[in-house]
């Protein structure tokens, strides 16, 4: 399922890609490690996380830190970015470069509305990170103890 609007999205100008980019879910990648990592290195994705306190337990214990995958925001070259806003690297000027199917979900399932309160119907940081929950190793194993990811090589 997905929804696309090119008429509503161009009248918009894209606010919502310029504000922030949406959500991944691990259903949009081929999560194999390599074929992930070689996803990661191509610096069009980011690691985002949401604080330990996010989901406390009611006794307050402190859950450990929750990733999810988004698209980079443009100029932002880590690979691990917790921007709070920024505009999304796959927008252009005449809109998005991905097609429809190739879009994360956040951006599948975001349903444009003529007064442009779109309706998000996945997406939010939460629901991403618990989706992203079951590959928290291989993010962290990936993302920070990788050797090929952190090599001095720009390729």
């Amino acid at each position: 399922m997905s929804f696309e609007n090119k008429e509503i999205c161009e009248k918009c100008g894209g606010a919502c890609c310029k504000r922030m980019p949406a959500c991944a879910s691990p259903l949009d990648f081929d999560m194999n490690r390599n074929k992930f990592l070689s996803i990661l290195k191509t610096g069009e994705w980011a690691i985002d996380w949401l604080d330990k306190n996010t989901f406390d337990e009611p006794d307050g214990t402190e859950k450990e830190r929750a990733y999810f995958i988004r698209p980079a925001v443009k100029g932002v070259t880590n690979l691990f970015d917790n921007s709070k806003k920024g505009e999304c690297i796959f927008l252009e000027e005449k809109g998005c470069r991905l097609s429809i199917e190739q879009r994360p979900i956040g951006c599948r399932l975001l349903e444009p509305k003529e007064n442009f309160n779109c309706i998000l119907h996945f997406g939010n940081t939460k629901e991403a990170a618990l989706s992203w929950m079951p590959y928290k190793n291989l993010i962290e194993e990936i993302g920070i103890n990788d050797p090929s990811f952190h090599s001095d090589s720009n390729d």
